[in-house]
């Protein structure tokens, strides 16, 4: 039994949005970093563009998805051109990465809720208001999806 060992846990899946989501916003929760799909691919495009710079100068490592290393990369970087290039991604990515997705803002379901009995009262409200101001009538009708659109004209 001594020397049967158990295989090593293989890497996480990366390409698996929850699972990318949950090790970059742990890897970066030092600079209140959040995941964002469309950021998250500027980053390993970052990464990648990095590597092919570094080719044949470091060694090529593989991101571990906290910013900060790509960084310290980056001041690897010889061509004071390329560093300033790649710097100024750097900081955009950064600043972009600090937005709360508004999905996960702590009012998001409160506002929602708020939103759907407004837009719940205004065919009430509106009645009203037409009666007080003598409008005529008209009704609040669903959006038709093209298939609702082409039974109706069946008909």
């Amino acid at each position: 039994m001594d020397g049967v060992k158990t295989p090593p846990k293989p890497p996480p899946d990366l390409t698996d949005p929850k699972v990318c989501q949950q090790i970059f916003e742990k890897q970066n929760m030092d600079l209140n970093l959040y995941y964002n799909p469309m950021v998250m691919n500027w980053w390993w495009n970052l990464s990648n563009n990095l590597e092919d710079k570094l080719k044949g100068v470091i060694d090529n490592v593989e991101w571990d998805l906290k910013v900060t290393s790509i960084g310290h990369r980056i001041k690897e970087l010889t061509n004071p051109e390329d560093q300033k290039n790649f710097q100024r991604r750097y900081d955009e990515y950064v600043e972009l990465s600090k937005v709360r997705p508004f999905h996960r803002s702590p009012y998001f379901d409160e506002m929602s809720e708020f939103l759907r009995i407004l837009a719940n009262e205004i065919p009430k409200q509106s009645k009203e208001l037409r009666e007080e101001l003598d409008l005529p009538e008209y009704t609040f009708t669903k959006h038709l999806s093209e298939e609702e659109k082409a039974a109706l004209e069946e008909e």
